[in-house]
């Protein structure tokens, strides 16, 4: 899916590629939220992407943060990166380690209903965000 983005919003970066500030300013409308999550946000004054990143993930379902991660984790790092140089608490990496999840990679493999709500939000504060190659301008 490819969002449109204000262009009086938009900084490049030299490769050519949005700048991560600059998704911040998303609408949530343009997002593939089910309907009771996007009007849990709403009524929380949750407008953009910005406000989203923000906000206290734990007063959300469960279901609510598998959502938000399936909608924004991005597992950057290459196939070989360990979850041993990954920052995470104690217990997320010994959940990690009990699933056998050996690379960054390997983590929406297991599958999210394997994690408690904090190791979700956890996982979510850490890869949560847009990759900006997904992106374009409006013109």
């Amino acid at each position: 899916m490819e969002l449109a983005i204000d262009k009086k919003e938009t900084t490049l970066n030299k490769k050519g590629e949005i700048e991560m500030e600059t998704i911040y300013y998303i609408n949530i409308e343009q997002l593939e939220f089910t309907v009771k999550l996007y009007n849990k946000l709403k009524r929380a004054g949750i407008n953009n992407v910005g406000d989203l990143l923000k906000a206290d993930k734990t007063k959300l379902l469960k279901s609510e943060v598998v959502e938000l991660l399936n909608e924004f984790a991005v597992y950057h790092h290459s196939s070989t990166d360990s979850i041993d140089d990954f920052g995470c608490s104690d217990a997320l990496y010994n959940r990690l380690k009990k699933l056998r999840a050996e690379t960054i990679q390997d983590i929406p493999r297991v599958g999210y209903d394997k994690f408690s709500k904090p190791e979700l939000i956890e996982l979510l504060e850490e890869f949560g965000y847009y990759d900006s190659h997904q992106y374009t301008e409006e013109d």
